[in-house]
C-alpha cells in the first residue's frame, strides 16, 4: 500500500475453543467460527472491512449430505438474506458506519484442489467462491519458493476483490 496512513489493519486470531466470534449459519452445520479476522480501516473513504479467514483442506470445505462445498464457502457468496448479509445490515444500522464483510477459504498447500489451474479455471472455479490457495505466494509453508497466480499472491488477489488495491 502506497499511502500507509490511509488504513489500519488489526488482525484477530480467533480461538474457537473460546467461542470467540462466530457466525450461525443456515443449516445443520451450527456456526462459522473463522480462524482468523482481518479489520481494514479506510480512513480516506471511511469504510471498514471485516475479512473471515478460514484456512482448510479440501474435506473441510465439502458437505457430507450435498456432496458440493458446505454452508462456510457459500457464506461468501453474501446472497440477500444470507447470515453475512443479514450480519453486515445489522452492524452497518448499529453503529451508523460503512461496513463490509467478507469470508475467504484458504486452501492448504497439500490439498490437491486448484493445483496448476489456468487464472481462468481458478477465477470460475475457485475465486468466485472466495477460495484461495495458500501456495498462491512466493514461498510455501515450509519457505520454499512458490507459484503465483498470474503474478499475484493470494493476499493480492484477496485484496484486489474487496477493492483495496
Amino acid at each position: 500500500f502506497s499511502d500507509q496512513n490511509r488504513y489500519a489493519f488489526y488482525l484477530l486470531r480467533n480461538v474457537e475453543s473460546l467461542k470467540s466470534i462466530g457466525i450461525y449459519l443456515d443449516d445443520d452445520e451450527g456456526v462459522f467460527y473463522p480462524d482468523f479476522i482481518l479489520w481494514t480501516i479506510d480512513h480516506e473513504k471511511k469504510h471498514t472491512h471485516i475479512i473471515f479467514f478460514d484456512p482448510k483442506g479440501e474435506r473441510g470445505m465439502s458437505s457430507t449430505k450435498t456432496f458440493g462445498v458446505n454452508q462456510k464457502v457459500r457464506l461468501a457468496l453474501k446472497e440477500t438474506g444470507s447470515p453475512l448479509d443479514l450480519l453486515e445490515k445489522k452492524l452497518r444500522s448499529q453503529h451508523k458506519k460503512d461496513i463490509t464483510l467478507h469470508s475467504f477459504m484458504i486452501l492448504r498447500d497439500s490439498s490437491e484442489k486448484g493445483k496448476r489451474m489456468t487464472f481462468e479455471e481458478a477465477q470460475r472455479e475457485l475465486l468466485a467462491s472466495n477460495v484461495v490457495r495458500l501456495d498462491w505466494h512466493e514461498r510455501d509453508e515450509k519457505g520454499q519458493r512458490s507459484q503465483l497466480l498470474e503474478g499475484k499472491s493470494y493476499l493480492d488477489i484477496i485484496f484486489a476483490k474487496i477493492g483495496l488495491i
